[in-house]
């Protein structure tokens, strides 16, 4: 291959690589707000039953605002699952796409040096 089209397919490839790991990275991203989503939520569940068990004024909206938490919380644990399935069916595609450039850069790097070694030979070195 020509020095230039070796370049436009490590390119492409390094190009694929980071498309697929700005995706996953893209997931993870969610998926730690997700998480701190549902841990603020959880402690302000554990605030407000605290705060319903010490007056007996605030036990009432304690107790809605507990049932509320609840539902709120399955339905990021249910996000969370979800988006988890996102993930793993991009890891693959991440893993596959860094191998590839990892791939193509090391048959590149064979054939430079297979070209190094018959101009060496051809020139009599």
């Amino acid at each position: 291959m020509s020095p230039p089209r070796d370049r436009a397919l490590e390119r492409i490839a390094r190009l694929l690589r980071d498309r697929e790991m700005a995706r996953l990275a893209e997931l993870q991203a969610e998926q730690r707000q997700l998480t701190a989503q549902r841990e603020a939520l959880q402690a302000q569940a554990r605030a407000s039953r605290q705060a319903g068990q010490e007056s007996l004024e605030l036990f009432a909206a304690a107790e809605r605002f507990s049932t509320w938490a609840q539902r709120k919380d399955a339905e990021l644990l249910k996000q969370m699952h979800a988006l988890q399935g996102r993930i793993d069916g991009q890891l693959p595609a991440t893993a596959r796409a860094v191998g590839r450039d990892e791939n193509i850069r090391k048959v590149f790097e064979q054939m430079r040096q297979q070209q190094k070694d018959l101009r060496q030979r051809r020139n009599g070195v």
